[in-house]
């Protein structure tokens, strides 16, 4: 679990960001409930749909294989930004 950060962590933080000098990453999950975890997705992209494989909720590989059975690269990018 992540520490909490002291006051002049987040002026440091905050100056960073401001300067274009810091990436945020945000993890699994900053986005909930507006949109689904990765999992979901692809749990939900597998059903009925015969995948061949045991992990159905690995939204790369899931997207990998849709992309390769469609012979459409672009589909599963498209679908995603169709959730937002």
């Amino acid at each position: 679990m992540a520490s909490a950060l002291a006051d002049s962590q987040w002026d440091t933080l905050i100056r960073r960001l401001k300067t274009e000098r810091c990436t945020p990453l945000l993890g699994a999950g900053a986005s909930a409930p507006q949109l689904p975890l990765g999992g979901e997705v692809a749990q939900r992209w597998t059903e009925g749909q015969s995948y061949p494989f045991a992990n159905i909720d690995d939204l790369p590989g899931v997207a990998q294989w849709m992309a390769v059975r469609a012979e459409d690269h672009l589909m599963p990018k498209q679908r995603i930004q169709a959730l937002m």
